[in-house]
């Protein structure tokens, strides 16, 4: 619907919002871009390629422990993660993290990009840098709303599915960066039921899409921005955006 975000939290991440017409970005980087859906109906957004992704690189490469513990006691090891990252505090004691690890194409930096922990320092801990992988990910996103707002497409919540909106950390993080509440949904695909509804709006059988998944939708999570944390995340996004604009020239420069 109108003012809806829509975000599939998965090994990648996207946002995009319904609109009446064709947006452009109104600046020359086209830092999203805008699909067709029906009549009437188009989805201005952008994707990025590392979400659930920069987790699952933890798991494998520095997650030994929750790997034994899942295998003997069956408890997800992105649920011990995630439990772990509570363990810290917003902002991640001034850790960023760039998340680029299996490229970008959000801003137009591409495969040159890489991933970039900055201002590790002694007292920090496995859980800051658990943290700041999550947090360098809705940091990022944010860089996809931040594009569509300029351009003057507002949005009041955001409604999440894939398999990051079954993590409450998640939602949080992301409601708390993005400034509005994020609800989840994790019944079923809702690939799956977006796509039915499309067909069923080809062949007659509703004339109103975004009625129909009103109708249907009920959030399984929900979230909303906490004060505090959000002035956090300002003050995060305004340096992730500075990191990046000096890190960004030296993707290409000294790449392997």
């Amino acid at each position: 619907g109108r003012g809806v975000a829509s975000s599939h939290l998965s090994t990648s991440t996207m946002l995009r919002v319904a609109h009446s017409e064709p947006l452009v970005d109104r600046f020359d980087e086209m830092r999203f871009q805008t699909y067709y859906l029906f009549d009437g109906v188009w989805l201005p957004g952008g994707a990025v390629n590392s979400a659930g992704v920069v987790l699952r690189w933890f798991r494998d490469n520095m997650g030994q422990v929750e790997r034994m513990i899942a295998r003997t006691t069956g408890l997800d090891p992105y649920d011990l993660l995630a439990r772990e990252a509570e363990a810290a505090p917003p902002g991640s004691g001034g850790l960023l993290f760039l998340p680029y690890i299996s490229g970008e194409r959000f801003p137009t930096f591409g495969n040159y990009a890489t991933g970039v922990l900055f201002g590790l320092k002694e007292h920090h801990t496995r859980s800051h840098v658990v943290r700041s992988f999550m947090e360098g990910v809705m940091l990022n996103l944010r860089l996809v709303a931040e594009a569509l707002r300029e351009n003057g497409l507002q949005f009041s919540e955001v409604r999440v599915t894939g398999g990051g909106a079954r993590s409450r950390l998640w939602l949080q993080i992301m409601a708390d960066v993005l400034e509005v509440p994020a609800k989840a949904s994790v019944k079923g695909d809702a690939a799956l039921w977006g796509t039915s509804l499309l067909a069923l709006k080809a062949t007659g059988s509703i004339s109103d899409v975004a009625r129909a998944a009103e109708e249907k939708f009920t959030p399984d999570l929900e979230v909303k921005p906490d004060e505090e944390n959000t002035a956090v995340y300002r003050e995060a996004f305004r340096k992730f955006e500075k990191l990046l604009s000096a890190v960004k020239p030296l993707f290409r420069e000294l790449s392997a």
